[in-house]
Formats: structure tokens, sequence, C-alpha cells
């Protein structure tokens, strides 16, 4: 296969062995590209991999296309091949990605759609409406090697967050109702607050200042706005959070030569999340877990509302502590806002 582009061209060559070739159901992608053709204000384009007629298990992309239309908030991009309409190879899937970026049509949208996807697929674990995921890197470069990611725009936006689309949410194929969860990027810090609260919480807010949802990489972080700060918070201390684990680099438990209990936090920004959560979960009876931001530490450690004193137990790599919400130990995680580490010792 080739492409030209000025008058350049490059050749693909590869293999297809028995049973590896993609099937696609065409008319589900005419009824794609109608959808998209309908909510948009110019023509369906589509980002071609050449080796998209592989299937993903045999080394194909994990989407068999990705496609934009030019909306009156930017351009909008879109699977084709995650949901089982498109593929029929993925059984019992039912929807697709998308984002809206300010702008005409550019590459690394596209790509961050393929990226959710693969990570979809390698982990089994669906991306639902309502959910937050932070990157190890910018949206606009994490899916990159690092000796590419210069080609790719710099952004300080490293995570998002996922709803309904708002424009296009569902898609009517003839071989079932597609869903689509659109992707809407976000700062560390505006995760930070969408922990705090419930994620239609934290929708309504966002909606008030971005009814579009969409994901422009160089807008100023909304936690930087006073009010909306103030409203997160304000629910956050009326229906607490609907979110139940919180990920910060550090977190260390073990026992002593005396078997006394030894846990360590960070201090600093991180202290101060920790204890952040801790008040949007314990009151309102619900537990809290701890854990690193690196996969390959498995220490964490679970707060659980309690009595008077406090309890342990561990469960594999987790410390369990049954503490009572207002305890004063809690205090240390204030004290230690400027510090680098946080320090308990029990027994």
């Amino acid at each position: 296969m080739s492409s030209d582009e000025e008058g350049m061209s490059q050749s693909f060559s590869f293999s297809v062995g028995p049973g590896q070739v993609r099937q696609v159901h065409d008319d589900s992608v005419e009824a794609l590209d109608n959808a998209l053709a309908a909510v948009g204000n110019g023509g369906v384009n589509h980002f071609i991999d050449p080796q998209r007629i592989q299937t993903f298990e045999a080394g194909g992309p994990p989407v068999w296309s990705v496609a934009t239309v030019p909306t009156a908030e930017g351009t909008l991009y879109l699977t084709y091949g995650f949901s089982e309409a498109i593929d029929p190879g993925r059984i019992g899937v039912k929807f697709e990605m998308s984002i809206v970026v300010p702008g005409e049509a550019t590459m690394w949208p596209a790509l961050l759609l393929r990226a959710l996807c693969r990570y979809m697929l390698g982990s089994k674990r669906p991306l639902e409406a309502g959910q937050a995921m932070p990157f190890p890197a910018a949206i606009t470069r994490f899916f990159a090697p690092p000796a590419e990611q210069a080609n790719y725009p710099q952004t300080d936006m490293a995570a998002a967050f996922f709803v309904s689309d708002p424009l296009l949410p569902s898609i009517d194929t003839g071989r079932g109702i597609v869903e689509v969860r659109r992707a809407v990027g976000l700062y560390e810090d505006e995760r930070a607050l969408f922990d705090l609260w419930t994620p239609q919480g934290f929708l309504d807010c966002f909606t008030q200042r971005d009814a579009a949802l969409t994901t422009g990489i160089q807008r100023p972080s909304m936690a930087a706005d006073a009010s909306f700060v103030s409203a997160i918070e304000a629910g956050s201390e009326r229906d607490g959070s609907q979110v139940s684990a919180v990920a910060v680099p550090g977190v260390q438990w073990g026992q002593d030569e005396n078997n006394a209990v030894l846990v360590e936090f960070p201090g600093g920004e991180y202290a101060r999340r920790i204890l952040q959560m801790v008040r949007a979960r314990l009151p309102f009876g619900k537990h809290l877990l701890v854990h690193d931001i690196d996969p390959e530490k498995s220490d964490a450690v679970a707060f659980e509302p309690g009595n008077e004193k406090i309890a342990f137990r561990n469960e594999g790599d987790t410390l369990v502590i049954s503490i009572r919400p207002d305890h004063d130990l809690f205090e240390t995680l204030v004290q230690a806002a400027d510090g680098p580490r946080v320090e308990w010792k029990f027994g």
C-alpha cells in the first residue's frame, strides 16, 4: 500500500495469514459516516493506517479507522471499529470513542483515541462515562515513543474524563445502537477536583464554562477559577466523593523488628490531596484506597470508617486502617503540606 503527499510516496509491505484479516461491516461504516455528516459542517475524512487490514491480535491497529468532521466547536474525531457493529470480532462491545478539538483536523487526537482503545483491549477495562483517567505524559504525546514525541504539540494537559457525547450520543447502525463516549482533556489539578465530588456535579460545573466539552490543549485550567473550585468543594462537603481511590507517589507500609506498623505517604500537595479525599469519603461511610501512581509498586493503604481505637489488618499488599473520620492523626497530613514525607508509626 502507498500514500502520496506533496509528490512523496511511501510503501508499506506486510504479510497477512489465515484468520488475520480484519472483518468490517460496510453498512455500519456508512451509518457512522452519515451520522458524522449530519452533525458536521463539512466533509467526513478518515485517518487511514495501512495495517488496518490486519486484526488487532495480528498486529493491526486497535480500530479500523478514526474519522473526522468539522463542527462549529472544532473538529470531531470518532473511532470506527471498537464496537461490534463495525468489527464483528468485538462481540458485546457497544460503543465508540470521540473527542472534539478546536481547529482543523490533526493527527494527535486520532492517535489519542487509538491509544485509549488499545488500553481497553489490553486491560479489559472499559472506559465508562463518569470516569476520569490520568496519563503518564501529555495527552498529545504519551502514545508516541520518546524519540517521536517532539513531533506532536506540547501541553500540560495529562488526564481526561469521559461522558456521553453531547453532539452525537448514539448512532443507529442497523446492526444495533452504538453509544459514543466523549473524551475531554483535563489538567492534573482539574482531575484532582473531579475526584472530590460526583462525576455529574463536576460535569455540571464544567459545562457551565464549556458547554461543547472541547479539548483545547492551551486553555487555562479551570482550577484557577475560584468560583469553579468553590462550587466543587461545596458539592464535596455536601455529597462526598464517588471516587474510591487516589494515586500518589511513594506509598509504603511495613513492620519493623518490634512488629510496629510503619506507614509512609508523600508530603506537600500529595498529602493535601489524600486529606481532601479522606474528608470526602470517610464521613460519608465510604472507604478510601491510597495507592502508588506506579503500577509496579503494589503497597497500598485503605482507610475505612472506624471507632475511637485505630485497628489494622492486611489484605495482601494493602494495609487496611479502621479509623474515626475526624481522628487527630489526619492533622499530620495538614502539618506535612509543605514537607517531603508523612511517616506514621503504630505500636
